[in-house]
């Protein structure tokens, strides 16, 4: 056919990686009686536009056939748009790289282009009314295994196996998964099925907002430890456990403080004081306020200096009306 590109998957560009995905997920490889060979595909009509991209693709002039809504092997279908494209190479290549059988090709599988493409022909991007997220992919197991493989590669992988979903298999996730996952194959494509790009966008753009947000976190809890803030002050003023402030600080590459050396016993005159206020009655919370400490402070200087702690709160309440 004059001008069609036979030629165009024999170099996997990232473009071509994804309209491989496509056909792999929506398209077809038909051998004719007479030693034909060619490539179809067939979306609803709304999606049209693909075909045209496709067609520009390949550098083709097909005619994009019409197909009105109908019976089609026992399904209700609604009105279609086709793209037949008559060449034995790209046809045989996409049979080369597994199309069909066999493991399909490592320069694809690694690739997120093609798994885009996979996703634009047999995946869901679903956004709810309240704005939370859900991804899904069908498919045989043979493609879905090496997807799977692609996101645990890339830390997107945890929680999500691979579930029959009727004659075939399935992946899916949901809320902050699901949105770097889509943020993965959708940021800065080059090209995409407009529908699916449109509904990844606004989740593109909250993955980048709250990456610019976890960065600025970084910061500000690298100035406050360097500063000499403990790790429980830190989850105090942050509303998390130390543990939690631990782990932001190794994701953030924040080294840890070297160990404090032990610390001497208080002068006396130090310790005299402490006691006499402790014992007239003053809380661990006052105390730390007055020598600009944390009350864990507080408590480990009365454990050094051999100050006993106050019986209950009632009795310290009827101590200070004695004095």
């Amino acid at each position: 056919m004059k001008g069609l590109d036979h030629e165009a998957f024999d170099a996997i560009t990232n473009d071509a990686a994804y309209w491989i995905g496509f056909l792999f997920a929506d398209g077809c490889v038909i051998r004719g009686r007479r030693g034909s060979t060619r490539v179809q595909v067939r979306l609803s009509e709304v999606d049209r536009d693909q075909l045209v991209k496709l067609r520009r693709f390949l550098s083709g002039t097909n005619v994009i056939g019409n197909s009105p809504p109908g019976n089609f092997g026992g399904y209700r279908s609604r009105a279609s748009a086709r793209l037949t494209v008559n060449s034995r190479r790209l046809a045989e290549r996409l049979l080369q790289l597994g199309r069909y059988e066999g493991p399909i090709a490592a320069e694809l599988t690694e690739s997120r282009h093609f798994w885009r493409g996979v996703v634009d022909g047999d995946g869901s991007i679903w956004i709810s009314k309240r704005g939370y997220v859900s991804f899904s992919l069908v498919g045989s197991r043979r493609l879905l295994e090496p997807f799977l493989v692609f996101l645990k590669q890339r830390n997107l992988g945890r929680r999500i196996t691979i579930r029959p979903d009727k004659s075939i298999y399935q992946v899916s996730t949901a809320g902050h998964l699901a949105e770097l996952i889509i943020d993965e194959l959708y940021r800065n494509a080059p090209v995409a099925l407009d529908r699916k790009a449109a509904a990844a966008r606004p989740v593109i753009e909250s993955v980048r907002a709250r990456r610019i947000q976890v960065a600025n976190d970084a910061d500000e809890l690298r100035l406050r430890y360097e500063a000499g803030a403990t790790l429980v002050e830190l989850g105090h003023q942050y509303g998390v456990s130390n543990v939690t402030i631990l782990y932001r600080m190794r994701r953030a590459g924040i080294p840890r403080r070297p160990p404090r050396a032990p610390q001497k016993d208080l002068p006396k005159s130090e310790a005299d004081e402490l006691r006499r206020l402790y014992k007239a009655g003053a809380t661990l919370a006052e105390l730390a306020r007055r020598y600009g400490v944390s009350e864990s402070t507080v408590f480990r200087r009365m454990e050094r200096a051999g100050i006993p702690r106050r019986p209950p709160w009632r009795d310290v309440k009827a101590l200070r009306k004695s004095a």
